[in-house]
């Protein structure tokens, strides 16, 4: 990657996606790694002050909120610099707590909207819109969270308990909820039918989990497609996703995954 000319003829996002790739492996100069460093302890010290803040029921959801957008910085500053796609799975405790947080956060939110809303749980296969406010998610960090979740857990039940949660949550004003999930499910889709390819003793009847996808299998980078390009912010309204991939075989591989998008 020093060489430039790895780069030609790609165009933004395949250029995006293959540089964030191989940062994983870059070396970093000394000033850089204590700077990183200072970073991890200074969220650490914000942790464990944190943990002294009881949550009441008059900062039930600003608490559950905080808890949310602290995981999101701290698992992307954790795993940025991952050289091994696997090593996240040390986190699979967390994605399994914060998705559970994540529903109690949506489904107290039901309780306090004014319109009546049917929080089914996460067993339900009800996948309708709720009667929300637009972009009511909106700086809570629930669906980066969620989106986060699904990128960095392989585990086939948290994933698709994130991903129905994602479907249910409007995100009007924002983005397109269909769009989203469409993204991510083909990111799922994808590397469950690669480790199943190369396990044929793994059961297409039951979902898959975290050790049961080798690396070969990961993404170690997506993006979508034309995420980065600023003259096309109307990307997500089309009826079709793009997405722009990486993996680590014998040297980092660019792929492309597209999926049609089912509006309801």
């Amino acid at each position: 990657m020093s060489d430039r000319g790895a780069l030609d003829g790609l165009d933004e996002d395949h250029e995006i996606c293959l540089v964030r790739a191989a940062i994983r492996t870059t070396t970093l100069d000394q000033r850089l790694q204590e700077a990183i460093e200072e970073g991890k302890r200074s969220l650490q010290t914000w942790a464990e002050t944190f943990r002294e803040v009881s949550r009441t029921r008059s900062n039930l959801l600003s608490h559950m909120t905080t808890q949310i957008f602290f995981f999101c910085v701290s698992i992307w500053n954790a795993t940025w610099h991952d050289a091994n796609a696997c090593l996240v799975d040390r986190f699979e405790p967390q994605f399994e707590y914060f998705t559970g947080l994540c529903e109690r956060y949506v489904e107290l939110h039901m309780l306090k909207t004014p319109r009546f809303n049917n929080f089914e749980g996460r067993k339900s296969k009800h996948t309708g819109r709720f009667h929300t406010p637009p972009a009511f998610s909106l700086g809570s960090g629930v669906v980066t969270c969620l989106a986060a979740i699904v990128e960095k857990c392989r585990t086939s039940s948290v994933r698709q308990r994130c991903i129905t949660l994602l479907r249910k949550i409007n995100l009007r004003g924002v983005f397109d909820t269909d769009y989203l999930a469409t993204y991510l499910q083909i990111v799922v889709d994808h590397e469950e039918q690669e480790a199943r390819q190369g396990n044929s003793d793994l059961d297409r009847n039951v979902g898959l989990q975290a050790s049961d996808v080798p690396e070969d299998a990961r993404l170690l980078e997506v993006v979508m497609s034309p995420a980065q390009h600023r003259s096309r912010f109307d990307f997500y309204k089309t009826n079709r996703v793009e997405a722009i991939y990486v993996v680590d075989r014998d040297g980092l591989q660019l792929g492309q995954l597209t999926a049609q998008v089912i509006r309801k």
